[in-house]
Parts: C-alpha cells; structure tokens; sequence
C-alpha cells in the first residue's frame, strides 16, 4: 500500500450513515507494534461506554508489512467502530493529529478524545468514568490518569488537584489522557516537530496557556506497558536539551510574571502567622492576603502535607511576625523587600530575623548597611522570623523543645541570621515584639495536632508520581537560573505594566533626580514604577517622589557585586558580578518579574542584562554623563554601557551630544534614543511667578546674589569656585555668595576655605521646598564643572529666571545658549577668571541679567520629563507588543490543524 496521507481502510463500503455517531474517539498511533495493536485496540472497543465510541489506528508509515495486515483485519472485523489510516512516516504528533483531524471532521458533535499508545491497554470502564468526570467538571480540558505500568510492575500516583505551576516543573498528565474535543476545535495541536519525545508535555502546557486545566480521575484504568527500552528512555536521556526546547517555545509560561500569578493561586510561598492577631495567611506576595487560616486549620493543613506531601501543600517558608510590622513595612513600600531578603538569607543560616530599627535621620527611608549579626541578641529585638519548612519539619518532629527553646535566649542553637532595617522615627510607639516566643507557639501548636498521629500511614501502595507540591516553588527558582536565586515575592496581573529603576545608590544627585521624574512619567502613563538601589547603603526619598515607587528594595552586594579593577573594558573596570556566575541569576530573580528595566549608572546591573532581556524584559540603558579621568581621558558608566550595549534594548541618553557619541562610538542608531533632562522636581506655574516677580523688583544697589550648587568635589570645581571667590573679591565685585552641598574628599579643608571668604554655606538640600528657596534666593547659578552631561541644577534654577553663568561642557550648550538664556565659559581657559569677569559684568548691567532671566525661564518652560521620556515610553511599549505577537504567533503556528 502507499504510504499516503489517509489513505483508508476498513470502512470503504459502509455509508457514513451506517455509522453510530460516537461521544468519544480513541486514536492509536501505531509504528512497529504489530503484535501489540491488537490487543490495544480490543481493550479500546470492549470499552462499557461502546458503542458510542471510535477507534482511528493511524499507522505512521510503519515498514513492517505485518503491521498494515493486522490494522486491516482488526478495521474489517468491527466496521462501525474501527478506522485505519496510513500516513508516510511523520512522528507521533503527527499520527494523533491525524486521528484528531480525521475524528473531527466524520464526526462533528464528538465530545471528547482519546490518546491510546499502540503497547497499552485500558481497562473496561476507563473511558466511561473519565468522560462522566470531565462532563462534571466545568472549565477541565482533560481528564488524566495515574500510572499503572505492567511489564516493568510499578504504580505511581498523580493525584491531588491538578497544578498549573507544576504543570511547567514537569509533565504530571499522561499522554494516555481524555481531552474535550472543544480543545482541538480551538485549533490546538500536537506538535510535529518534536520527535524525540516531551510532545506530551508541551501539548499540556499549550492547554493551560489556553485556560484549560486537567482533572486527575483516580483508578483511571488505563494500564501501561513498561519496558526496559522505550521512547521515554530515550527522552529521559535527552531531558536537558527538551525542556530548554520546551522553555524556549513556551516562553510566556514560563515568565517569572506568570509563574509568580500561578504561584499565589496555587502553591503560596510563605505562611504567616501574624502573632497579633492569631492569624495564619498562605501568599506568595505578603501584600496579599487572600488565604487566611485559624491555628486549627493550619496544623491540619501542615500534617496533611507531610502525611501525603505530592497530594497536599504546605508553603516552603513559615514566617513569623505582626500586624504593625507589616503595616509598618508596607506603608513604606518595603514589604515584598523584606521578605526577599529574609528568604535571600535563608541560604546561609537556619532562620534569619528582621529587626525595624527606627533610628534613621530624618527624612531617609531607610539606611544600613543591613547589618547581619551571627546569632547574636538582635534576634529577640526582631520584627519578623523566617525559616524552611524543611528547619521547621525537624524541629516540630523533635520530641524535646530544647533546641526551639534556645530562640528565646540570647544565643540561640539555630544558626541565625538578623538583618537590621533602619527607618524614620515616628510619633507611634513601635516596640520590639516577643518574636521568638511567637515561633514558639506555632512549633508547640504544630506538636501538639492530632493529626500528628498519622504520620508514617501508608495510605495509597503507589509511589509519587509528581514531585513533594511544596517544592513547586522550584520553578520560579529554575526559571531564574539558579536554586539558590530567591524570586522577588510581588504578584502582577497580565493587566499591569511594571517598570523598575536599577541604582547603585538614591542620595538625590542628577542621576537619581532624572531617575525619579522618569518614574513619575512612566506612571502617568499607566505603569507601576519600582526602585531597587544597591549595593549602597542608603536610600533618601525626596518628598517630591513621595508615592511614586510602589515598592522600594535595597540590593545587597550578594546580589549585585561591586566594582573590578581586574577587569576593564576600553580602561573602565568592569562590574564583578560580569564574572561572577551565581549573582546574575539572582539579579533576574529579583528583577526578572517587571515588564521593563532602566538601569541607571548600576554597573552589577549590567551583568544581568542580557539575562533579563532573553527573559522578555525590556532593557534601557539609562545614560547620563561621560566622566573623565585626571589626565582627560574618557572613563565611566558611558564605557560600560558600551561594554554591553548588546543586552540592552534602548540606551536612553539625557543629551543629544551624549546620543551622537554612542553612535560614534559604534551603537546601532536605532536603540540610541534621546530623552533629554528636564528639571528635576516639579513646580507650579504659579509658584514660579511670584519667584521671578521678586528678583526683578530687587534694587540694582544690592549685591549681586550668587549660588553655587552640588557636590564640593573636583568635578564640579570647588577649587575653581574658591578662585572665583578670590577674583571678584580683589576686583571689588559685590557678591552675596551661597554654596549648597556637601563635602566629598578632603571635606573639612574646603568648608574652612570656604568660611575663611565669608561664604555662606548649606547642607545639601534634599527637599523641593528647600531648593526652591536657594532658588529663590539667586539672581546666578554659578557651574564651574569639569564635566558634566545635561545638569539639572542648570534647568532648575533657568526654570525660575535665574541666570546661568556655566563652563562648555558636556551638554550644558543644550540648554544654555551663550548670550541668551546664560552665559558659558570656555573650557580651554583659565575658568576662574573668567567666571569672575562674567560675574562682575552682571553685577554692573542689571537690564542684562534680567534679559538672561526672562529668556532663561521662557525657555525652561518647554522642557518637561513627559515630552522627553513620552517616545521613550513609546518604544518600550511597542516592543512589548511585538514580542506579545511573536509568542503569539508560534501558539498559533502549533494550534493549527495538521495539513496533508
């Protein structure tokens, strides 16, 4: 016979009239299994649901002419109910979808079908409680079965509610499974192109991308022939390069944003016991508290668990703490933080403790270093406990409580870890509570269940077919590419678009200015914007970003690394995690979740890049200023971006002279996008009136008001500033002088430099409120910078009128043009003197300065973060579509009925 697509046998003489109309189709692939197909086959039509079933035998070009015969007589002996097909040799996703199609289009009101292989059997009533099941089951897309393996005797159980996340740890439905024939009229298929085996598994998970579950029909009865050879071997052999197929082509289902969503539904990573209330919660993301349980309920659900622990789950993580610790953290946004680094430290310690220690200095977040005692008495100052189960199943299933009992002493058995999380005081009372003796009572609450008593009950002779259900956490963990990579704990709908900013610190500079005004724009824009900032100690929230970052995370450097001066790229060193292996993945486990990324100067971010990226999130590369070393040379963040430009998807420059470097420097034009400075905290027109009005009506008689904003380092010129100072001074020019900053390197000579002139100094302003009365103050912004990209301490204070005096560099032509909105100095002169010539024109030409102000703030009107970042955000949106459409399309391509 040739081997042609359908070619058809068994059923040429009967009218399709003559047929049953079935509920149920039964396909047998067949290749090479001769003498085992009959005995498939008879198992399938002695079904108790006959006749209202059918049976297609696909042959898929099987070379042994015994096979063709055998397939023929068993067609001609039941004519009703069996179809034999024989197709040239395409692989076994091809032959059921043959059946499928074939099954489909005979019989169009079909309610169901089913895959048998050709060496398998079923048991009489299988497909009769199977198809009452799935009926029964509203939303179910399959029915699926436990493994009852004859040959090779074994027995494993798949039981307990069908799992969408372990659904992508392993393949936990047989292939031998009913599936609603609505399924396949979606168009969804086999696979053709897997050959090698796993086609099951990638077919399941097209179904729970779909929306579909399966149900688990215990005793199912279908009865599976183990040899010690089989294409399941085969697969098992290959299982590495499979399932790196089967992640690959099942990209989205196995983002960390989806598995995240499935695991809060299904598999909650921690229980919480908020010793205050007397309250358990089971949530992956600790904001959510959908499960709440009473003691009674949690011990039984704890027991069950270790009684059956592949049917019933328990969380991973048992945390203790209270009411006000949560709502203290979260109030702050630094809930899902705390949590990820308690979890984080669980990897070097038994249980690890937080301690909220609100000691800041006013108006700082929170500042550290988050220190880690080694067992020390911090942990009976602490706010929250955390521990594995694993720790916990030890010490619940010990009959002495003396090892517990040490928690509440000073110098506990347990090795433990306390990170201390420093944060503003408040008016509130916020005593430490009795943690330890909170972890106490759930161990003795846990001792004393009586569900205890049936540990060690065997209570099915089959083995575990799927993995213990509270390791199904594990596969958030693979998907970041390690096990030791703790998974940020923060659940988002598919609805929501997240955006995090990566720092390695937030002290208020430029670079944390524009940082925090391009959040600001992408929430005006509908995003969820969050700040991770590490490995610096500290993180100072203006209040004009006040509830801007839904959440905020400081990075430690385990995760983040530091700087490497064995490494360099164009003589820039390289960030250390760029070598080391273990931090990457954990940077995508912290990040791995967001729809987007903007790395801002983070040099260990970079190292992750690449790996967030092949993930699906969108990377920026957020640019700024291109630094110099003593001698000129050009060095810094600009180089590293370079360095690994190929990770990123946009590199976002505040300038355009800073964009044309890039692109001089060899980056592709189209991911080089401008989005250029802008103020950096926003005012009211209104606000800004009154300020301008003021200058113009001070006397012309008055010293001329000079402000000098920034670090009190050599890139801004401090030195320079104290040369100027001295020039005016021997010129006899009248200058109030005022510097706002704080000392870098050698702080105290040139504060006293500083005070020897009369100057008047300031602290670095942290406060909308307090810059804007520098401002205010001002009739000149003095810059003396060495370099610089597009300051935002120029277009503050242009912003409301107050002349520029700047040196040429960097970008500071971008906005200030010499002779109209301000003055620039050349870079190639002696910049004091010039600055003090300049100065001392426009203490003696007022109409001057106040032509400089007037056309200074009419131009600082048109520069606003939206207009600059709005085609930024454009792209990134566009992007996300674009690859929303490329995983759509495979999806599609696979869902596509098979084609002769």
């Amino acid at each position: 016979m040739p081997d042609d697509q359908h070619t058809r046998s068994g059923r040429e003489s009967q009218s399709q009239a003559s047929i049953a109309k079935p509920s149920v189709g039964i396909v047998v692939p067949v290749y090479r299994h001769t003498m085992l197909v009959a005995e498939a086959v008879q198992s399938a039509i002695g079904q108790s649901l006959s006749p209202a079933l059918h049976v297609v035998i696909v042959d898929d070009g099987c070379d042994f002419p015994e096979t063709s015969e055998v397939c023929r007589g068993l067609a001609a002996a039941h004519p009703h109910q069996v179809t034999y097909l024989r197709q040239r040799n395409r692989g076994l996703s091809a032959a059921r979808n043959t059946g499928i199609d074939f099954l489909l289009a005979s019989f169009p009101g079909i309610r169901a079908i089913y895959f048998l292989d050709a060496d398998n059997r079923l048991r009489s009533d299988a497909m009769e409680g199977a198809l009452r099941l799935l009926e029964q089951s509203p939303g179910a897309g399959w029915v699926y079965p436990d493994i009852s393996m004859f040959g090779v005797a074994a027995d494993f159980d798949y039981g307990g509610p069908y799992s969408h996340l372990i659904q992508r740890a392993m393949n936990q439905s047989e292939a031998g499974s009913l599936v609603h024939a609505d399924v396949f009229r979606q168009g969804i298929r086999f696979d053709e192109t897997m050959r090698n085996g796993y086609e099951d598994w990638s077919f399941f998970l097209t179904l729970s991308e779909a929306g579909w579950r399966g149900e688990h029909l215990d005793d199912f009865g279908l009865l599976y022939r183990k040899r010690g050879e089989s294409m399941l071997t085969d697969s098992t052999r290959m299982h590495a390069e499979l399932e790196q197929f089967i992640r690959r082509k099942h990209k989205r289902a196995f983002s960390l944003r989806t598995l995240l969503v499935l695991e809060q539904k299904e598999a909650p990573r921690y229980a919480v016991y908020v010793a205050d209330k007397g309250e358990f919660i089971f949530t992956t993301d600790p904001r959510i508290r959908s499960q709440r349980l009473n003691g009674t309920e949690f011990a039984r659900r704890y027991w069950e668990a270790q009684i059956e622990p592949n049917r019933a789950f328990f969380p991973p993580f048992v945390v203790v703490t209270t009411e006000q610790a949560l709502a203290e953290l979260d109030a702050r946004g630094l809930l899902p933080f705390a949590f990820w680094r308690l979890e984080a430290g669980l990897n070097a310690c038994a249980i690890s403790f937080l301690e909220i220690d609100k000691a800041a200095s006013k108006g700082v977040v929170f500042s550290g270093p988050l220190s880690v005692e080694d067992s020390g008495a911090g942990h009976l100052r602490s706010h929250i406990a955390m521990t594995r189960l694993s720790m916990m199943r030890e010490i619940v299933a010990d009959s002495q409580s003396i090892w517990s009992d040490t928690l509440t002493t000073p110098q506990p058995s347990p090795h433990a870890h306390v990170f201390n999380l420093r944060t503003p005081p408040r008016d509130t009372e916020f005593p430490p509570p009795a943690i330890a003796h909170a972890v106490g009572h759930v161990f003795s609450l846990l001792r004393g269940s009586h569900w205890r008593d049936a540990v060690g009950l065997k209570l099915t002779e089959r083995g575990p077919g799927i993995m213990p259900r509270w390791f199904s956490y594990d596969a958030l963990r693979r998907s970041a590419g390690a096990a030791d990579a703790a998974v940020f704990p923060a659940v988002a709908s598919q609805k929501e678009r997240h955006v995090g900013f990566l720092l390695p610190l937030f002290a208020f500079g430029g670079v944390e200015k524009a940082a925090g005004e391009a959040a600001r724009t992408f929430r005006a824009r509908g995003w969820i914007p969050h700040l991770f900032v590490g490995p610096g100690t500290s993180v100072r929230l203006p209040d004009s970003l006040a509830g801007i970052f839904q959440t905020v995370t400081l990075v430690g450097d385990d995760v983040i690394g530091s700087w490497d001066d064995e490494t360099r790229y164009l003589g820039t060193p390289m960030p250390s995690a760029s070598r080391t292996a273990h931090q990457q993945p954990r940077l995508v486990g912290l990040l791995g979740w967001l729809d987007a990324v903007v790395n801002c100067h983070s040099a260990g971010g970079h190292a992750a890049a690449a790996m967030l990226r092949k993930a699906g999130v969108v990377t920026l590369c957020h640019q700024h200023v291109l630094d110099r070393t003593a001698d000129g040379r050009p060095t810094g963040h600009p180089i590293l971006g370079l360095a690994y430009e190929h990770a990123y998807d946009f590199i976002v420059c505040c300038s355009e002279s800073l964009c044309r470097w890039f692109v001089g420097m060899g980056a592709p034009p189209a991911k080089v996008l401008t989005a250029a400075n802008a103020p950096g905290y926003p005012l009211a027109a209104e606000d800004v009136t009154p300020i301008i009005a003021d200058r113009r009506a001070r006397s012309p008689h008055e010293p001329l008001r000079v402000l000098f904003s920034g670090r009190l380092d050599r890139q801004k010129g401090v030195e320079r500033l104290i040369e100027a100072i001295d020039h005016c001074k021997w010129d006899g020019v009248p200058i109030a002088w005022r510097v706002v900053g704080d000392a870098v390197l050698d702080g105290e000579s040139v504060l006293q430099h500083l005070h020897a002139r009369g100057v008047d100094h300031h602290p670095a302003a942290y406060t909308s409120a307090a810059l804007t009365r520098h401002y205010a103050w001002a009739d000149v912004t003095l810059m003396l910078s060495r370099w610089e990209g597009l300051p935002l301490t120029l277009l503050e204070a242009m912003r409301v009128g107050v002349a520029t005096v700047a040196v040429d560099v960097g970008a500071v032509a971008e906005a200030c043009v010499d002779g109209v909105t301000g003055r620039l100095i050349d870079p190639t002169g002696d910049v004091s003197r010039q600055a003090a010539t300049i100065l001392a024109e426009l203490a003696t030409d007022r109409p001057a300065l106040h032509r400089l102000s007037a056309q200074g703030a009419a131009a600082g009107v048109h520069r606003t973060w939206s207009a600059a970042f709005g085609p930024v955000i454009d792209a990134v949106e566009d992007r996300i579509e674009n690859q929303l459409k490329a995983v759509r399309t495979p999806l599609r391509q696979a869902a596509e009925p098979a084609k002769a």
